[in-house]
């Protein structure tokens, strides 16, 4: 194909063919259009830098030449959480319809208990009279919740706090 798309900061490995098949590979020259997009090192691999099209040219004898090109997609944002962070987001989208209106959801704190197999969440939402609501609720692996008895109570052990803006928009994203 004369065109593949590679994510931003992953690589994908270019290669060509030589007509007739019996002939022998000459010596090739790789390079990028715009090294600011993608980068390509002297084996045809390509490797995504940011969003956008660039060309990957490869040269050959007697001023041969084929052209590439290349999209770079932007990772979206479930694509750049770690996996407990898709673990969360996957669980918390089981309950994300009990919410009166599940586009206005918005994780205000997010910690999860290793030793419980549990997350401690606050989710603000909209609510019935049109204002928002402030809630914390215990969000276990399998998606089940319930409403704590006491407030954010934080224990040792191997436990992590979480980007809450980068979890916020996977959930906006897996929303739509």
């Amino acid at each position: 194909s004369n065109s593949v798309e590679v994510q931003m900061g992953e690589s994908i490995q270019l290669s060509v063919s030589i007509l007739p098949s019996s002939a022998e590979l000459p010596e090739l020259s790789w390079s990028s259009s715009n090294s600011a997009i993608a980068t390509v090192d002297d084996t045809g691999c390509v490797t995504g830098i940011s969003a956008g099209q660039t060309n990957v040219i490869v040269e050959g004898e007697n001023n041969t030449y084929t052209v590439c090109s290349v999209t770079v997609k932007e990772k979206t944002a479930y694509e750049r959480l770690t996996e407990r962070e898709r673990q969360f987001v996957d669980a918390f989208l089981k309950i994300v319809d009990k919410f009166y209106n599940p586009s206005s959801v918005t994780l205000k704190y997010i910690y999860y208990s290793s030793a419980s197999s549990l997350w401690d969440i606050t989710v603000s939402a909209e609510n019935q009279m049109g204002g928002y609501s402030e809630k914390d609720f215990i969000l276990y692996e399998n998606g089940d919740f319930i409403e704590p008895i006491l407030p954010h109570v934080i224990m040792p052990g191997e436990d992590k706090w979480y980007d809450l803006n980068l979890i916020n928009a996977a959930i906006d994203e897996r929303i739509g």
